[in-house]
C-alpha cells in the first residue's frame, strides 16, 4: 500500500491487516517508512469500540452496551479484571440470545484478547458484513491510525549530567519528568516535556479526551421517547429516554480550541520536510550539482540540466516540500474524531 491509497482507500479490511504488520517483508519492504510501527493493541481495542458505536442502535441489549463502555476503560487501563470479566459474561449471554445477529458479537470481542478483533471472525468479518459503513471505517482507522507514511514524534527534551557519556539522553522513552540513573556513567538524566506541551495544552488535551457530547437520537428525535402506551410515554429503546446516544465522537471545538493552543505555544502551521522524490540522489556520486533539489530525469525544458540532471518537479528545485503541521490539520479537520485519534495519544503520551 502506498501513502495515496492510504489517504484515499475505502476499504477497511486492507488498511487493517497492512497496519497491523509487525515488520515488512523483504517484498514490502519499499512500502514501509524506516520508522514504522504498527497499530497498538489498545489502538485496535478502541477501533473495535468506536465501530461497535457506529452501529449503537443496534445494540437494543444493555449489557452490550455495558461491555462496550467497559472496554474501552479497559483499553485505557481504567477498568478491573473484574468488570471486564463481569461484562463479558453478560455480553457473552447477550450474544447467545440475540444469535446470528453479529453486532452483538463484536463487543464481546472487545473484551477479550486483541487477536479476536484482527483474525477473520471479528474486525475484518465486520468490515466485510457493514459496506455500508466501509467509508465510515477506513476513516475512523485512518484517525486512530495517522498517517504511518509520515510518523509524528514528540520527543521530549532531557539534561545529562556527565559529558561525552554515549548512554546519556537515551531514556526518551520514559515518561517525561521523571528522575532516572545513566547505567554507564551513573549521572542523572532529567527528562522534561517537549517545549509545545504546556501546562494549558495538556489540559485541553485532556478535556478534549474526556468529553463527548453525543448525537441526537434518531429514533426519538432527541424528545426521548418515540410512542405512547396507554396514554402515557414510553421511554426510547435506543437512548433509553436520555434524548442523545454516547456514540463516541470528541467535541470538535475543543479539538479547534486545543489547535490554536499549540500554535500558541510555539507549533508552527506550516512544516518543511526534504523532498521524498529527490533528495535519495543528494549524495548520489553521478549528481552534478551535489545537492537537493535535482532528480535524473531527462527533460531539458524543466529547469536546469546537466547529464541528465534536472530541476525536481515536487519541490521545484528547493530541496524541501512545504506542507500544512499535520497535527493542527488533523485536530481542525472534520473527522470523524474518536477515542484513539493519534493526535490526542501524541500529546497525552498514550500509545
Amino acid at each position: 500500500m502506498t501513502e495515496k491509497e492510504w489517504l484515499t482507500t475505502k476499504d477497511p479490511v486492507a488498511m487493517l491487516t497492512w497496519a497491523r504488520i509487525e515488520r515488512p517483508t523483504y517484498s514490502s519492504y519499499r512500502s514501509y517508512p524506516d520508522n514504522w510501527r504498527p497499530m497498538s493493541d489498545r489502538q485496535v481495542r478502541l477501533l473495535g469500540v468506536a465501530c461497535c458505536r457506529q452501529v449503537w442502535q443496534s445494540l437494543i441489549d444493555g449489557r452490550s452496551r455495558k461491555a462496550v463502555q467497559v472496554a474501552e476503560r479497559f483499553a485505557d487501563g481504567l477498568a478491573t479484571p473484574d468488570q471486564v470479566r463481569i461484562a463479558g459474561a453478560g455480553a457473552k449471554r447477550a450474544l447467545y440470545q440475540a444469535n446470528p445477529l453479529f453486532e452483538v458479537d463484536l463487543p464481546m470481542r472487545c473484551l477479550g484478547p486483541v487477536g479476536q478483533l484482527t483474525d477473520n471472525n471479528g474486525l475484518p468479518r465486520w468490515f466485510s458484513v457493514s459496506n455500508s459503513l466501509a467509508a465510515a471505517q477506513a476513516d475512523l482507522i485512518r484517525d486512530i491510525g495517522g498517517n504511518p507514511f509520515q510518523p509524528v514524534e514528540l520527543e521530549p527534551t532531557f539534561l545529562a549530567g556527565r559529558r561525552g557519556c554515549r548512554r546519556a539522553g537515551s531514556y526518551y522513552t520514559q515518561p517525561p519528568g521523571g528522575v532516572l540513573v545513566c547505567p554507564t556513567c551513573g549521572d542523572e538524566a532529567v527528562l522534561h516535556w517537549h517545549p509545545w506541551l504546556t501546562p494549558d495544552v495538556r489540559s485541553l488535551a485532556q478535556a478534549a479526551y474526556d468529553e463527548r457530547p453525543g448525537r441526537e437520537c434518531d429514533k426519538c428525535q432527541g424528545c426521548g421517547s418515540y410512542k405512547r402506551i396507554r396514554g402515557l410515554p414510553a421511554a426510547c429503546n435506543v437512548c433509553d429516554g436520555e434524548k442523545y446516544i454516547p456514540d463516541g465522537p470528541l467535541n470538535p471545538h475543543r479539538l479547534a480550541i486545543l489547535a490554536d493552543a499549540l500554535e500558541e505555544a510555539g507549533c508552527p502551521s506550516v512544516c518543511e520536510s526534504p523532498c521524498p522524490r529527490c533528495s535519495p540522489y543528494h549524495d548520489d556520486e553521478k549528481n552534478p550539482f551535489h545537492e537537493p533539489g535535482y532528480h535524473p530525469e531527462r527533460d531539458p525544458a524543466s529547469g536546469r540540466h546537466e547529464g541528465g540532471w534536472t530541476n525536481c518537479k515536487t519541490c521545484k528545485g528547493g530541496g524541501v516540500v512545504r506542507a500544512d503541521n499535520p497535527l493542527l490539520q488533523h485536530l481542525r479537520s472534520l473527522g470523524p474524531h474518536v477515542r484513539g485519534c493519534w493526535v490526542l495519544d501524541l500529546l497525552l503520551g498514550k500509545e
